[in-house]
């Protein structure tokens, strides 16, 4: 059930995790307490608190760029892939305990009840509570993808010629 307004918040992540939706589409996601819902010039502390997610489909290359660009944005620097990302991997790169701004919407689930949703600016979420993380998600994501693999011959650039360097 919705419970917060619409509007934009200042969002604390406190999990990540791979896992899959009801009908089987995969996705890493950001389970996230709104903190402070930002209005106008003001700063409006929110009760609760309550757990949202915020979905970052993996279903489609689209869906994976679109992924890749956001937690880029989040400070991730694509090393180590997916599997880097995965909290059940030793030194594994963490989103938790960082404010974040959210939008939250109100979506009509397939039951009727209106449900809140917190997303990135392009990217669609929502839930009640995280789901157990998933590692042969973010596994896989690095074979599809190859995300994180290290540079080869042919990957890097090559060194100038001496023409080319201007002195």
């Amino acid at each position: 059930m919705a419970f917060y307004e619409e509007g934009l918040y200042e969002c604390e992540i406190r999990k990540q995790f791979f896992s899959q939706n009801k009908k089987g589409t995969e996705y890493f996601g950001l389970s996230i307490f709104p903190k402070t819902r930002l209005k106008d010039d003001q700063r409006i502390p929110q009760d609760g608190p309550h757990e949202r997610t915020v979905f970052l489909w993996t279903n489609s290359p689209e869906n994976v760029e679109r992924t890749i660009e956001q937690l880029k944005a989040l400070g991730w620097s694509g090393v180590g892939g997916f599997t880097g990302l995965n909290p059940d991997e030793k030194g594994y790169f963490s989103f938790e305990d960082q404010v974040v701004q959210l939008r939250c919407t109100h979506n009509e689930g397939n039951d009727g009840k209106v449900y809140d949703s917190f997303q990135f600016p392009i990217l669609s979420g929502g839930g009640k509570r995280s789901p157990e993380n998933d590692s042969e998600i973010a596994k896989r994501l690095d074979r599809l993808y190859k995300v994180g693999k290290k540079a080869t011959k042919k990957d890097r650039a090559s060194d100038p010629v001496d023409e080319e360097v201007p002195f």
